[in-house]
């Protein structure tokens, strides 16, 4: 992130006027000539991506004291990876699929920093997720059955800790539905059922519905599972990468169709002799400037 950083000039008992007006004549001109890439701090975008490239994710087939170590180097490279080294995570991941004191490590990392580094641990669970393993299904069935704040930092409504623990049993949910077992499956649709938030059981739906190609039988399975009331998240169009306009409007078509509710009602048009004045307050005095 950039910083603007303000610099003070001690002027002392100059005044306005012969030399210091000079120097900021100066100084305005110059700030009018943008700087060339040259003048920039640190290396350019393209230099950082460049050398970013030449980096290797850490070994993860270590044991003993430096299992943890390599596990937390490996969330590191994660965590600062670009959508070109994805596929070298993924292939990194299945590798040690079968290594559940890799899986383990990676869920007490996921404990030890969900309390003072929400994001690390979000990346170490999604990373676990794409691990597939018997340890993650263990460790999202934790998360998932930790209780969820009722107390705590409370900020327009909302209990921050409880917030962030929504967010950790979400990406948890997801994981297990990435999983495919018919274990983890009838985890997922408990969830819907049974989690007592809005948010994480919606995203039950989404994460079932995405690991079973959004099939019609996927859909009949979880309207029997689905609240009353969120079938809508059972219905919901998801535009698929290099899908044609045509085709995702055919689908938000039918979705408008099957549930007219969503639909804003439409502007309300001005007459002619209101149009550019503004609309009268109804409460209160106007204000005073």
């Amino acid at each position: 992130m950039w910083k603007l950083v303000g610099i003070m000039s001690l002027v002392g008992s100059l005044s306005l006027s012969g030399l210091l007006a000079g120097h900021l004549a100066a100084l305005t001109l110059k700030s009018q000539v943008p700087p060339s890439s040259k003048t920039l701090p640190g290396p350019l975008p393209s230099e950082i991506l460049e050398r970013r490239g030449q980096v290797k994710p850490p070994t993860l087939e270590v044991s003993g004291e430096k299992l943890h170590q390599s596990v937390a180097a490996y969330i590191s490279w994660a965590s600062a990876s670009t959508q070109r080294e994805k596929e070298t995570a993924r292939r990194t991941l299945a590798e040690v699929r079968g290594n559940r004191q890799i899986g383990e490590a990676f869920c007490e990392h996921a404990r030890q920093v969900r309390s003072s580094d929400h994001s690390r641990a979000l990346v170490t669970l999604g990373l676990l997720g794409e691990m597939k393993s018997a340890a993650g299904e263990a460790c999202f069935r934790e998360f998932l059955a930790m209780p969820l704040p009722t107390q705590g930092t409370v900020v327009e409504g909302e209990i921050l800790e409880q917030k962030a623990l929504a967010s950790l049993q979400a990406k948890a949910v997801d994981g297990l539905a990435y999983l495919r077992t018919p274990q983890a499956d009838q985890e997922v649709l408990r969830i819907v059922r049974e989690h007592p938030l809005r948010a994480v059981r919606a995203e039950a739906i989404n994460a079932y519905l995405w690991n079973h190609g959004d099939s019609e039988e996927a859909k009949q399975t979880l309207r029997k599972h689905a609240r009353e009331g969120e079938q809508i998240f059972v219905d919901r169009v998801r535009w698929n990468s290099g899908e044609k306009g045509e085709s995702f409007n055919r689908k938000l078509e039918a979705f408008l169709k099957a549930h007219p509710e969503v639909i804003p009602p439409a502007p309300v048009k001005l007459k002619e002799s209101q149009r550019g004045t503004v609309p009268e307050r109804k409460l209160g005095r106007p204000p005073k400037f």
